[in-house]
C-alpha cells in the first residue's frame, strides 16, 4: 500500500486564529471556516501570543478574539499585539459577551480592530463579519500599496527631473 505524505507546511495556507477559552465557540467558527482555511485555536490569550509570534508575516487572515479568558485576557492579548504591531498587520475580529458601553468604548478608543461582534451570535452574524473584516483589509492594505507605490514613483520621477535639470545646467556651464 503506498501511502503518499504531504510535506507541504501548513503555514502556507491562509489562516483564521480563534481566541476564545469556550470549546464551543471555538468549533462553531471552525465548522464555518474549515474549507476555506486552516484554522487554529487557542483557549487563552498566552497561547495566542505564542502562535501568533510563530506564524510567518501575511499568512493569517483574521483573528477572532475573546475578551474574558484565563491567564492572559483579550485586553491582554490587543496590548501585545499593539506592541509587536499585529494590529497594522491582521484583522482582529472582537467576539465578546461584553455588552457595555464602557467596554465598547475602551476597544474602540484603544485599539484598531476590524470588528466587535457580540455573543451570542448566528452563523451569518459571525460569517458575514469575518467576511466584511477581510475584505475591508484587504481593500485598505491595497490602497495603502498603491498609494505608497505612486508616492515613490512620484518621488523618483521628481529626482530624476531635477538630477536632469542639474545635468543639463552643468553641460551649459561647461561650455559658456
Amino acid at each position: 500500500m503506498d501511502t503518499k505524505i504531504s510535506l507541504r507546511p501548513v503555514f502556507n495556507e491562509k489562516t483564521i486564529l480563534i481566541v476564545d477559552d469556550s470549546n464551543l465557540t471555538r468549533n462553531l467558527i471552525e465548522r464555518v471556516y474549515k474549507e476555506q482555511y486552516k484554522v487554529l485555536m487557542a483557549a487563552d490569550g498566552d497561547q495566542a501570543m505564542q502562535i501568533i509570534d510563530v506564524m510567518p508575516e501575511g499568512s493569517i487572515a483574521t483573528i477572532l478574539l475573546d475578551l474574558n479568558m484565563p491567564n492572559v485576557n483579550g485586553f491582554g492579548v490587543l496590548d501585545y499585539f499593539r506592541e509587536k504591531g499585529y494590529l497594522e498587520k491582521i484583522p482582529v475580529v472582537i467576539i465578546t459577551g461584553e455588552a457595555n458601553a464602557t467596554v465598547i468604548e475602551r476597544i474602540k478608543k484603544g485599539y484598531n480592530v476590524a470588528a466587535i461582534l457580540l455573543k451570542p451570535f448566528s452563523v451569518q452574524q459571525i460569517d458575514s463579519t469575518v467576511t466584511k473584516a477581510i475584505n475591508e483589509w484587504n481593500k485598505w492594505r491595497k490602497y495603502i500599496n498603491t498609494s505608497f507605490s505612486f508616492y515613490f514613483i512620484r518621488v523618483i520621477i521628481i529626482i530624476l527631473l531635477k538630477v536632469g535639470k542639474l545635468w543639463i545646467l552643468l553641460l551649459i556651464n561647461q561650455y559658456t
